[in-house]
C-alpha cells in the first residue's frame, strides 16, 4: 500500500470522501475546462469505487451480466451496492423495456443517480440505504440484519460488484438470504469479490442459498 493510500485510510470516515474530492480537483478543473470528461461520467473526485476508467469498466461489467446470467432488455434487475453508478450507465441504454434498481450506503452517489441517470431513464431507481460502512459512515445500521427495500420476488436478476470483499460472514449471509427473497423463483445473481477467507464456511454460505431455491441462482469464477 503506498504512503498515500495509507493516510488516506487513517482518515475519519467523513472525511475520506471531501479528501478524494480536493485530491482530484486540479484533474477535475482541467477535464472541465477542457471538456475531455466523457459523456455521464462524474468527476474523479466524486467517484468512490474502483481506480479504473469509469465508462469502459461500466461496459465491461455489463458485458459480464450478459454473458454469465443471461441479461435481458427486458429484465427487473437489482444493482447491490450500485456505488456512482458504474454500471448503471452502461445498461441505462440497454435495460429499456425493464427496470433497474440500485441501492447503496453512500449518498453523494445516489444523488448523483438521480441527477444524471433517473431523470432521463425514469425506468431507473436509486435508493440510499444508511448502512454502516467503516469506509466512508458511522451509520448504526448494520449489514448483518438489514433488510433490502424491496417486495419479495420482485427482481429476475440482481448483482453485486466487489460488495462481499468489503463484508464478514454474517453480513453475507444476510445478504444472500434477502437476495433470495427478492428473486424471482427463476433468478439468477452474479457476484465478484475479492477475499481471503475459510473456502469451506464461505462454500457452507453459498450451498445453503442453491438450496432455499431449486434455480441456479449463485455463480463463482
Amino acid at each position: 500500500m503506498s504512503a498515500l493510500r495509507s493516510y488516506y485510510y487513517k482518515l475519519p470516515p467523513g472525511f475520506r470522501l471531501l479528501g478524494r474530492k480536493l485530491y482530484y480537483f486540479p484533474i477535475d478543473l482541467y477535464e472541465g475546462i477542457t471538456g475531455k470528461r466523457a459523456k455521464n461520467e462524474p468527476k474523479k473526485g466524486d467517484i468512490y469505487v474502483g481506480s479504473s476508467d469509469f465508462i469502459p469498466h461500466g461496459i465491461r461489467q455489463m458485458d459480464v451480466l450478459k454473458k454469465h446470467i443471461a441479461l435481458k432488455n427486458t429484465d427487473h434487475v437489482l444493482d447491490i451496492g450500485c456505488g456512482i453508478g458504474r454500471t448503471a450507465i452502461a445498461l441505462s441504454g440497454f435495460i429499456d423495456q425493464g427496470t433497474y434498481d440500485g441501492f447503496d450506503a453512500v449518498e453523494k452517489g445516489i444523488r448523483w443517480c438521480d441527477k444524471h441517470i433517473h431523470k432521463k431513464y425514469p425506468n431507473f431507481n436509486f435508493k440510499f440505504t444508511p448502512i454502516y460502512n467503516d469506509l466512508y459512515n458511522t451509520f448504526s445500521q448494520k449489514a448483518e440484519n438489514f433488510t433490502f427495500p424491496y417486495k419479495d420476488a420482485q427482481f429476475d436478476k440482481a448483482f453485486l460488484f466487489s460488495v462481499f470483499t468489503h463484508m464478514q460472514i454474517p453480513e453475507i449471509k444476510q445478504y444472500l438470504n434477502e437476495i433470495s427473497r427478492v428473486l424471482k423463483m427463476a433468478g439468477n445473481v452474479w457476484q465478484h469479490s475479492f477475499c481471503m477467507m475459510n473456502l469451506k464456511k464461505k462454500a457452507a454460505v453459498c450451498t445453503s442459498l442453491i438450496n432455499m431455491k431449486d434455480t441456479d441462482l449463485w455463480m463463482i469464477k
